[in-house]
């Protein structure tokens, strides 16, 4: 009852929380709006789409927003959904998450997270269903929702300065707290590439990042899918820069699966600059 709530509620939570930043950030600085799309793919076949908005603001923040589905007609993936937003401030070239919300269903089982930060810490965190006890389980604790950053805001690569080279776009320890779950994706430079994008793609340089799962904590220890992950060897993240900003974000991302390489890959890239009013 209580996530087919939240899941009903979310459209008009994610167009309030967005609308809501825009409007206070637009009267004092310069924004860029960037849209992007993605295409799902395990063994070369289609399985579903993801798009994303983001805004960026002059003074630091930023507000992102993700929906994305796979579908089940190729049985190689279940019926799902999720929709994703967090907003915040980039500091330091560091993201620095305010809120974050996400709402799920998979087969007709829906799941829900809402946390409230500040500093990098979680100040108050809502999730549905809770974590079901096991002695398996690595214990959570309040060490661990400390200097982390949510899922979405976990996507976006903060980097010093607009001139950037691959080793200050990937090399980077990346610590996430999902609401049931605390784990680390470590980037370590592997490559850059030149890709040629159609009309509405992208054209440039894509930096390759090697990637590692590391769990922390909340997780099972005996649950396969968790042991999978972190002994995965095939793990990639290609990044590329949005121009004029200093912020990357995922061109595709690959993680080998045993019935193939389960690929997330951008086919739009759109980025709109508009400069704020005074009020």
């Amino acid at each position: 009852m209580g996530s087919a709530l939240r899941l009903r509620k979310w459209p008009a939570t994610l167009a309030v929380l967005l609308a809501v930043f825009l409007d206070a950030s637009a009267a004092t600085a310069d924004e860029t709006a960037v849209e992007l799309t993605y295409e799902i793919f395990i063994a070369g076949i289609r399985v579903g789409q993801v798009d994303a908005v983001g805004t960026f603001v002059d003074n630091g923040g930023y507000a992102l927003a993700l929906r994305g589905y796979t579908d089940g007609v190729s049985r190689l993936v279940s019926d799902a959904s999720a929709e994703l937003a967090s907003n915040g401030f980039i500091r330091n070239a560091e993201m620095v998450p305010a809120t974050f919300e996400m709402a799920m269903m998979e087969n007709g089982i829906g799941a829900y997270a809402e946390m409230l930060m500040r500093g990098r810490t979680i100040t108050n965190l809502t999730v549905v269903p809770g974590l079901l006890p096991s002695e398996h389980r690595v214990p959570l604790t309040l060490t661990h929702t400390r200097d982390v950053v949510d899922p979405m805001s976990g996507l976006i690569a903060p980097i010093d300065d607009l001139e950037v080279d691959g080793a200050e776009a990937c090399n980077r320890r990346i610590k996430v707290f999902d609401g049931w779950q605390r784990f680390d994706v470590v980037l370590d430079y592997a490559s850059t590439e030149t890709v040629f994008g159609t009309r509405e793609g992208y054209s440039g340089d894509v930096f390759v990042c090697s990637a590692r799962y590391v769990p922390v904590a909340g997780h099972r220890s005996d649950q396969p899918s968790v042991m999978f992950m972190a002994e995965n060897e095939r793990l990639e993240a290609r990044l590329v820069q949005i121009p004029d900003h200093r912020v990357l974000v995922p061109y595709q991302i690959l993680i080998g699966t045993e019935a193939g390489d389960l690929v997330v890959r951008m086919v739009r890239f759109r980025v709109d600059g508009t400069a704020g009013g005074d009020g």
